[in-house]
């Protein structure tokens, strides 16, 4: 894939001129470890600026064009180094590309490797002539590696205190994620603020009062979260007592204050383990379970702060708890998740779907796509770059025995089909994902199970496509 890139351009302290022919240096005679500084007039090369035309996370390929050579040279290439002012053979990397004859017109190209991720370099083309005379592009130009690729890099953690099934939305490059049960069955009130810039986190404020009264903010964990604008939204989930709730809160993120909106439905349908997503100015919130799992999903429009269920279908895969949802390109997807069969005794047995539905909220409509190829499972994550869907983790349990997922896949919507990546070497289920830009996070959730009690995770990891 070629990337064009944005060049600064600087003229060095050199002996250099502007004709009709373009820009060239005149050579200077070299002398190893030093340069002697009179002119050599009759030697000149005329270049244009040199360009990277390849980027990649370690590799660049770089692009040089002469249009002058006034004599033959033994030696050209491109020098390059971190420092704009150590563009020299002496101080720089240089590739060694070979003879060049005399007038010679054309591009020459130099493959640079090894060189480290996400980092700025600057290039410039040179050559050698049999005199020991060298010359450099009196200009330089820049470029920045890509970052890592399908990769997981461990990020700063909140504490050392393990969460799961908490609830994360993302606004103007942060993270809040909160809510949750924590420690010894602790649930939790309260979001932290996290920035991808500094990789650090902060205390977001709680809500004035926390606790079972009306009118109070409940801890609570299997809840949903959604972002409208500067807006976020956390409702629904189990509070400590095992009540299942059916509340919604709106937070001003630029005030840090919160404002309780009416419950799910009108205040009707409680449940757990829904799914959330925004599209434009409406956010929906579906499936879930509160006695039998759900299809049912309601949009909450922010001008008029009702919920709807008229403008959105049933899901289209059935009812289930447990699911996953991101966005891509203005659509929705769902899928995923659970459902429970029961025989003529009244015997459960547990479905677990592996299956994605798309949708329009334009048209109203569920549309099937490729099946995610992992096993079945519920208590995943899922979340988006771009214009490309990631889901994995998870569990499913047969036989009574539990299975933690630790694989990880990523779905192409134009051509529908799913491609597996790295896996974080960390199973776990109930854990909070999210997008900050081009980077994926997973975070928090339960670990393997070590004498008979599952691990509550705190750690935080950083994923690059």
């Amino acid at each position: 894939m070629q990337i064009a890139a944005l060049f600064t351009l600087l003229t060095i302290v050199a002996s250099s001129c502007i004709n009709d022919k373009g820009t060239y240096t005149i050579l200077r005679k070299y002398i190893p470890g030093t340069f002697i500084t009179e002119e050599d007039a009759e030697l000149r090369m005329a270049a244009k600026k040199d360009t990277a035309v390849r980027v990649k996370i370690t590799d660049v390929s770089v692009e040089g064009f002469f249009t002058e050579l006034s004599e033959s040279v033994v030696q050209h290439g491109h020098v390059w180094s971190t420092d704009s002012n150590k563009l020299t053979l002496e101080a720089g990397n240089f590739t060694e590309l070979g003879e060049m004859p005399k007038g010679y017109v054309g591009k020459f190209l130099s493959e640079l490797t090894e060189l480290t991720s996400e980092t700025q370099y600057y290039i410039r083309s040179y050559v050698r002539t049999s005199k020991n005379q060298i010359g450099y592009n009196p200009v330089f130009a820049a470029f920045k590696t890509r970052p890592t690729e399908n990769e997981w890099r461990i990020r700063n953690q909140l504490d050392a205190v393990g969460r799961t099934a908490g609830v994360v939305f993302v606004s103007g490059g942060y993270a809040y994620v909160g809510m949750g049960e924590q420690g010894l069955s602790a649930y939790v009130a309260q979001i932290w603020k996290y920035s991808q810039a500094s990789n650090t986190w902060d205390s977001f404020s709680p809500h004035t009062s926390i606790g079972s009264k009306p009118g109070d903010f409940q801890p609570r964990r299997n809840a949903v979260a959604f972002t409208v604008g500067t807006k976020g939204y956390i409702g629904l989930g189990e509070n400590v007592n095992g009540d299942i709730l059916s509340d919604f809160w709106e937070i001003d993120l630029e005030k840090q204050t919160w404002i309780q909106i009416k419950g799910l439905g009108n205040g009707d349908n409680p449940r757990i383990n829904a799914v959330a997503f925004a599209l434009g100015n409406k956010g929906y919130v579906g499936l879930g379970e509160f006695g039998n799992p759900s299809d049912k999903f309601w949009s909450y429009n922010q001008i008029t702060k009702n919920w709807s269920s008229d403008d959105i279908k049933p899901f289209g895969g059935g009812e289930r708890t447990g699911a996953i949802a991101f966005v891509l390109g203005g659509r929705a997807y769902v899928g995923l998740g659970k459902n429970y069969m029961y025989d003529d005794d009244g015997n459960k047995t547990t479905l677990y779907y592996n299956d994605l539905w798309e949708y329009n909220a334009e048209f109203d409509t569920w549309t099937q796509r490729q099946n995610f190829p992992g096993d079945g499972r519920t208590g995943a994550i899922g979340f988006s770059i771009e214009d490309e869907g990631f889901v994995g983790m998870g569990t499913k349990t047969v036989g009574g025995v539990e299975t933690l997922y630790s694989d990880f896949y990523m779905f192409d919507p134009y051509n529908s089909k799913w491609i597996q990546k790295k896996s974080l070497d960390y199973p776990r289920k109930n854990s909070v994902g999210f997008s900050i830009g081009t980077k994926g996070y997973v975070a928090w959730g339960y670990g393997p199970f070590q004498g008979g009690d599952p691990i509550r995770l705190w750690d935080v990891w950083e994923y690059s496509r």
